[in-house]
């Protein structure tokens, strides 16, 4: 079946809310809910070498804190994970994307939130993933048992605590966001219409 942009648009990742629960049951789909909008899947990085700008797709998660399911009984025991075919298209479409260069693989680790982790947590958080953030594994579970085909773009706004030399701090997250805005804009307009292009 031929997606459509928007369509597209919403199965890379389409996230405003970092809240897990009835909300993430709501905002999974083939067509982003009425009010979310915003192309933004914020998260830090837990390697020096993974800077603020970094843009990665991620290849599996870990979320060991998550019982989600859109079943109140049976119906959730499944092998969750992101959609190899779907992640093979958009990496494929953002590599026709001059710029930003796109991280193929990695482990997405998510957090409880809202609050930022401490550095022992990080330390401890590094040894098996990649980047952290909130949301992304609560809608890749949802979205596999709608059958709706997920992969996700995460965007390096910040260093993970203790990453860097200096200590995290909330205005330096929201200036790394700021700094990604149009980069991001740009690059996921040009592969969701890519995207809604194929079949």
């Amino acid at each position: 079946m031929r997606a459509s942009s928007a369509s597209a648009r919403w199965r890379i990742s389409w996230r405003v809310s970092d809240e897990v629960g009835d909300h993430d049951r709501a905002g999974v789909g083939d067509d982003p809910p009425a009010g979310v909008g915003r192309p933004e899947t914020p998260t830090g990085s837990l390697r020096a070498d993974l800077p603020v700008g970094s843009f990665v797709c991620p290849d599996d998660f870990v979320a060991l804190h998550l019982g989600l399911s859109l079943s109140d009984g049976h119906g959730g025991e499944r092998v969750p994970g992101f959609d190899p075919e779907w992640r093979s298209r958009v990496v494929a479409a953002w590599a026709r994307v001059p710029e930003p260069p796109l991280v193929d693989g990695g482990v997405y680790w998510q957090a409880i939130g809202p609050r930022f982790e401490t550095p022992a947590e990080i330390r401890m958080i590094a040894t098996h993933a990649d980047v952290i953030g909130m949301t992304a594994a609560s809608e890749c579970i949802l979205a596999g048992e709608m059958e709706t085909p997920y992969a996700v773009v995460c965007v390096v706004d910040n260093l993970a605590n203790g990453i860097a030399a200096e200590p995290l701090s909330v205005a330096e997250f929201e200036a790394g966001k700021e700094r990604n805005r149009a980069l991001l804009t740009s690059a996921i307009d040009a592969v969701a219409a890519d995207l809604g292009g194929t079949g």
